[in-house]
């Protein structure tokens, strides 16, 4: 699992290659596997569950700045408890 954050100077699009997961975008919770791309825009709220290995292209798009992660959790159910609608 990875944290739930969001980043304010770069767009990111994911593209799965292997396995299969869930993620979280915004208030969506989405089923991800291999040849599925998601773009994420500039602020939206993300977080990326693997439930099997799961292996992924990430694209930054935007600034350069690795100190661009405003992380909010860790705790998935909570996540998805409070935010998924």
């Amino acid at each position: 699992v990875s944290s739930y954050h969001y980043h304010e100077l770069r767009n990111e699009v994911w593209v799965f290659l292997k396995g299969d997961g869930e993620m979280i975008l915004g208030n969506m919770k989405m089923s991800v596997s291999p040849g599925i791309s998601v773009t994420i825009p500039c602020g939206a709220k993300h977080m990326i569950k693997a439930n099997e290995d799961l292996e992924f292209l990430e694209v930054h798009i935007g600034q350069p700045n690795v100190d661009d992660i405003h992380r909010i959790s860790f705790d998935w159910d909570e996540i998805v408890k409070t935010t998924i609608c």
